[in-house]
Parts: C-alpha cells; structure tokens; sequence
C-alpha cells in the first residue's frame, strides 16, 4: 500500500543563471536531473530553491512561484509502481535512484517529479491540476490493489 499526501504550502523560487551565480547562494547547486533539499534541477541555468532564497551574487532571475505549486507525497514500497500508472518513465532503481528529479507528465499534467529518499517520491504540480492528479492517483492505487 502507498501512502498519499498533500505537502502543506511551501516556499519555493525559480531560478534562472548560470551554475557559478546559483553556486552563490550556499547549498550545492545539483547536477542535471537530481536534487538537493533546497534545490531542484529543473534544466540548463533553472533550477526550483525551495524555501526562502538568499540573494544570488550575479545576474539572475528570481520568481517567486510558491503559490503555483502544490506538492503530493508518496511513501511505500510500491510507489515506483502507482507513478508508473500514469508517467511513462522508468521509475526503476538504477534509472531513477534517490536524489533524481525531472519534469514529466503524469496523465495529462505535467508534474517535477523528485525521488528525495528511497522510500519517498514527491510531485509537484500546478495548482489547478493538482485535484486532477490526486484524483489519478487514487484511481491508479485502486486499479493496483487486489481484490
């Protein structure tokens, strides 16, 4: 069984500039499809800082874009396996390990997904779509549960 919950609201900004501006602002600045806890790869010069930002020290866009995103969580076992119902990627150990994070779809929203833990996957998703994608998933939990 997995475990699906709605992340309370959180601060997150979008980061535009090169890798040694982002570096300025402290945490390790992740490389191409992984994450830190303060900071998500989302692609060449863009990255998602969570929490509050410091003040790069170099020319950067910073957008504030907590109100955009809302966060679902998923715990157990056969998490890989439900985000499989719905994402087309390979969710596997060796193509997906902890600490991996993308853009992708899920069903018809797009999503950043972000494996933080072995045990934990994380979705954000825009704000409108994130009954849509609950909803997906709840069926998808469904579809895979015997009996």
């Amino acid at each position: 069984m997995v475990e699906i919950r709605e992340m309370p609201p959180f601060a997150c900004t979008l980061l535009q500039a090169s890798a040694a501006v982002a570096a300025t602002l402290g945490p390790a600045v992740p490389a191409p499809l992984t994450a830190t806890e303060e900071m998500l790869w989302l692609g060449p010069e863009e990255w998602l800082l969570l929490g509050e930002p410091g003040v790069p020290q170099g020319p950067a866009s910073l957008v504030d874009v907590s109100d955009r995103y809302r966060g679902l969580a998923l715990h157990g076992p056969g998490a890989a396996t439900l985000l499989n119902e719905g994402c087309p990627l390979d969710l596997a150990d060796a193509a997906f390990p902890p600490g991996s994070c993308t853009r992708t779809v899920f069903g018809k929203a797009e999503v950043i997904l972000w494996r933080p833990s072995a045990a934990e996957w994380r979705l954000l998703v825009a704000r409108s779509f994130s009954p849509y994608l609950l909803a997906l998933l709840h069926e998808a939990q469904a579809d895979l549960t015997p009996g």
